[in-house]
């Protein structure tokens, strides 16, 4: 049970818990039967023993995986003791009159042993091998761990949309404030030197751009100079 995944865990203490129901019933319904049968508690007690105790030790063994002659006797467990059940269940409702006695015994009856039925066939269902209980613990492992990744990825997501959206609204405001800011840092003395220095044609002195200046430079005469001339 080591290797049990939550769910197969709670689904053997729920289904034992409803069994126990209809089993106490059934047990103490054999106690009062083959009492009234014997007159007598010493014979009552130990024939209970032999008969329901005998096919609990049955299912008990098939889930041990323990081979015995008395592994077969848990199929008797829901039916062992209907007519013990049956009688005891007619003889409390005998005084409200034979029709109504009979009807609420076969339904009451019917209900208990159906319900016992199933629990102990789900019980037996839920004592898988080993290594497919392993196998069924690591999918469910693995599946909570991808319902992880997604509420990351879910929150990954929101978190981009605030943060696009907070963009979105201070823009403007950003915008605004940048030639503020570059106007409170002055320029290196340097790069002022550089952006304020005159570049002069070689031929008439006007000022001109760095790249006019390289080709009045190269051709002795910058455009006005070629107009002029």
């Amino acid at each position: 049970m080591n290797q049990w995944t939550i769910k197969r865990k709670l689904s053997l203490g729920i289904h034992a818990g409803v069994v126990l129901i209809p089993f106490s019933f059934s047990t103490v319904s054999a106690l009062f039967f083959w009492r009234g049968l014997f007159a007598s508690w010493l014979l009552a007690v130990p024939m209970v023993l032999v008969v329901d105790v005998l096919a609990l030790l049955g299912l008990v063994l098939f889930i041990a995986g323990i081979a015995s002659p008395f592994v077969w006797l848990r199929h008797m467990l829901p039916f062992i003791s209907i007519v013990p059940l049956g009688v005891e269940l007619y003889g409390a409702l005998e005084r409200n009159g034979p029709a109504l006695a009979w009807s609420a015994t076969i339904v009451a009856t019917a209900v208990l042993v159906g319900v016992a039925w199933k629990c102990f066939e789900t019980i037996e269902r839920l004592f898988v091998p080993p290594i497919e209980a392993a196998r069924e613990k690591a999918r469910e492992q693995m599946e909570r761990v991808r319902v992880n990744l997604a509420v990351l990825e879910e929150m990954q997501t929101i978190a981009d949309a605030f943060a696009h959206e907070r963009m979105r609204y201070h823009a403007p405001t950003i915008a605004a404030r940048v030639p503020e800011q570059v106007e409170a840092y002055p320029m290196p003395a340097h790069v002022q030197l550089e952006t304020t220095k005159a570049y002069e044609c070689p031929g008439c002195q006007a000022s001109l751009t760095l790249g006019a200046y390289g080709s009045a430079k190269r051709y002795g005469y910058c455009k006005a100079c070629k107009k002029g001339a």
